[in-house]
């Protein structure tokens, strides 16, 4: 899965958000599908989250870190303009959780990127769940090391009307877990399907 190559043809999950709650509460439900399983935990789950500016990548952030289960923030670390951060959260459900906010346009503080790949969770010899914000414009990263993405993009409808729209995209292997088979169910249930009309007829 090539995360700088994400299209709708290869979504597992295609659902409209048509407000920040819904962006929240697609957080919140994601937490399902990062939930840490017992035949590998040592393994650290990288997970890619990608949007546009203001398109609800920290909202999204905010819903799936109000699941955990007493989170302990480990560390943060921030550059002078608080735009580039990382923060480590320990909990119940997925051991350790590091989110990495790399940023927009390439401007990517050294120590940030660094700390990303030479992170705590390798060092700790902890398994775990890696979530970085605009994986795809991160240079260093190799984009097809990821198990999972979240892509969400701005929408108009047919009536004028703005929504967003989230595709949700993983590896086989990564599709094929429990707790990911729930997410989607749980979002199928909740949200707005999206569908693409085939191109008209030649």
């Amino acid at each position: 899965m090539d995360i700088r190559n994400l299209n709708y043809s290869s979504a597992l999950g295609m659902v409209k958000l048509h407000s920040k709650s819904d962006t929240y509460d697609l957080g919140k439900c994601f937490a399902q599908a990062i939930a840490r399983g017992n035949d590998d935990p040592g393994h650290i789950d990288k997970i890619a989250l990608i949007a546009m500016r203001e398109c609800g990548k920290s909202t999204f952030v905010q819903g799936l870190s109000s699941t955990f289960n007493q989170p302990e923030i480990l560390e943060r670390k921030e550059n002078d303009s608080q735009r580039h951060t990382q923060t480590l959260w320990s909990t119940k459900e997925a051991s350790y959780v590091r989110h990495a906010d790399l940023g927009f346009l390439n401007h990517y503080p050294a120590r940030v990127l660094n700390a990303y790949r030479n992170g705590f969770l390798e060092q700790q010899d902890q398994g775990g769940v890696d979530l970085l914000e605009n994986a795809d414009k991160a240079r260093g990263i190799d984009p097809d090391s990821f198990d999972c993405a979240v892509y969400i993009r701005g929408h108009r409808n047919e009536d004028g009307s703005s929504c967003r729209i989230a595709y949700i995209h993983a590896t086989q292997e990564y599709a094929e877990r429990p707790g990911f088979q729930a997410f989607l169910k749980d979002v199928s249930e909740r949200f707005d399907p999206y569908v693409v009309n085939p191109p008209a007829p030649s």
